[in-house]
């Protein structure tokens, strides 16, 4: 990486492993994130978690600039909601990006403008014992649709956190990378 926020499209992600901290199931949750991309092709992963594949347990957020849209998918037992937007956000300038599941719906917004379809409950965990994988930043879980730009300050919730809150809160914050230095250790 170019800089811890930087992802080049070709080999730059993070991934986290799974643990049971992670394990959102079928409660609440709220995923954020910060960022800057110019792009006009292709499909840029931003978060993915779980597993890959139509009908399996997943979230997964990513830029679709040629269809001039964020897209968001929470896959459960009981349904795939399906949540986007109305413009790509490639202009080169940071966007927050909040993907939430609350009070029946699931709802993506970006700069605190809104869209939300109904939730058909379910766990987005759902089968881990048989397979299941931690969340990638900047790609998809099997590698594919590596994200070209920035981003930073991801925070997944165990809970409905209000935009406003989002900065500050700590409670339900199950994973924060906030991207903003790397830190080495000495391997010797």
């Amino acid at each position: 990486m170019t800089s811890p926020s930087e992802f080049d499209g070709i080999d730059d992600y993070i991934q986290v492993p799974w643990n049971e901290s992670l394990d959102l199931g079928a409660g609440d949750f709220t995923w954020s994130a910060r960022i800057r991309y110019s792009d006009t092709t292709g499909t840029h992963s931003i978060l993915w978690a779980y597993q890959v594949g139509s009908g399996a347990p997943q979230i997964w957020l990513r830029a679709e600039p040629a269809n001039n849209r964020l897209i968001a998918i929470m896959g459960t037992g009981n349904g795939t909601p399906t949540v986007t937007t109305a413009q790509a956000y490639n202009d080169g300038q940071w966007h927050d990006v909040v993907l939430r599941r609350t009070a029946g719906q699931v709802t993506l917004s970006v700069d605190g403008q809104a869209t939300s379809v109904a939730d058909p409950g379910g766990s987005v965990t759902e089968g881990k014992q048989f397979a299941i994988d931690g969340i990638d930043v900047g790609q998809r879980l099997d590698g594919a649709q590596r994200f070209h730009g920035s981003i930073s300050d991801v925070r997944i919730y165990d809970r409905a956190v209000p935009d406003d809150r989002l900065a500050t809160a700590r409670s339900g914050l199950r994973l924060w990378l906030p991207l903003d230095r790397i830190d080495t250790k000495d391997q010797g």
